[in-house]
């Protein structure tokens, strides 16, 4: 993740899968495809039922999001492929509409 300044902009470049999170101090970007390459173990987990994924992540990050079950690694939801759930690989990062906080 990169930082810098910025006036409170919140924009996604459809070509870089960047997504730029802007607020009176900062601007965070993260770079999907630099994600995925750093965090390939989560991507590679294959399916597994949902004690799998708590007992690896916690339970407070490991959320279902939409029809889809995420793990939160490194400030990013990423979807895992749980049993009996379908399987689309996707990553939100702040700034994204379903981003969600953790607490």
């Amino acid at each position: 993740m990169r930082s810098s300044t910025s006036t409170g902009t919140s924009q996604t470049n459809v070509n870089t899968g960047q997504t730029n999170v802007g607020s009176t101090s900062q601007t965070t970007t993260v770079n999907k495809q630099e994600f995925r390459s750093r965090h390939t173990e989560v991507f590679s987990l294959g399916r597994h039922p949902t004690e799998f994924f708590v007992q690896r992540f916690g339970a407070n990050h490991f959320r279902l999001i939409g029809n889809t079950y995420f793990v939160f690694v490194d400030g990013c939801w990423v979807a895992v492929d749980v049993d009996g759930f379908v399987y689309t690989e996707r990553v939100i990062c702040q700034g994204d509409p379903d981003f969600v906080v953790v607490d």
